[in-house]
């Protein structure tokens, strides 16, 4: 689906995005649904293969990419500290690619709706919603706009450039801390 759109939007609440993480972020975080769906594990290695050669849409030609995640996602452990410090120096890196606009909300930002659940974008024909247990593709024009709207808005809660890597620097070193 991200090689066909030409616009991507990505709103995250809880985890890094899939085309932003780290090989280690990734393992981890593909290796929960298997545990609790009792799959076998043998394909993991193979997920994250997959992930990682998804994240070549973020170096093609005319594709427009912004993403914006909560700080608080910054701050979940949801892998050890080695690789969350690994991935937070790799958010610091995506706040100056030139064709992408990362951003991320502040803890003391004030939303008016809340950031429950991760959503995708593509161009103005599809949302992805991911829940805890099912991934809802929503293509109803009303619907749409609804999350278009919702994407404006927590964009514009979100900080950018240089104030985006004070804010990830700010949760290595509460990482650092929590780690000491």
């Amino acid at each position: 689906m991200e090689s066909r759109t030409t616009f991507i939007r990505d709103f995250e609440s809880v985890f890094v995005p899939g085309l932003l993480q780290t090989p280690d972020n990734a393992r981890s975080r593909l290796a929960v649904p298997i545990d609790y769906a009792g799959a076998p594990s043998d394909g993991l290695d193979d997920a994250v293969t997959t992930r990682m050669q998804r994240q070549q849409v973020l170096y093609q030609p005319g594709k427009k990419i912004h993403i914006v995640m909560t700080e608080a996602a910054l701050r979940y452990r949801l892998c050890d500290e080695a690789a969350m410090a690994a991935q937070l120096d790799r958010l610091t890196v995506a706040t100056t690619i030139p064709h992408i606009r990362f951003g991320v909300i502040p803890l003391e930002a004030r939303y008016r709706a809340p950031p429950t659940n991760g959503f995708w974008i593509f161009d103005r024909n599809l949302v992805r919603v991911e829940t805890a247990t099912a991934e809802l593709h929503v293509s109803d024009e009303f619907e749409i706009r609804a999350y278009l709207k919702l994407f404006a808005e927590l964009s514009d809660l979100a900080v950018y450039g240089e104030k985006a890597r004070a804010v990830i620097a700010r949760s290595l070193a509460a990482l650092a801390l929590a780690d000491s």
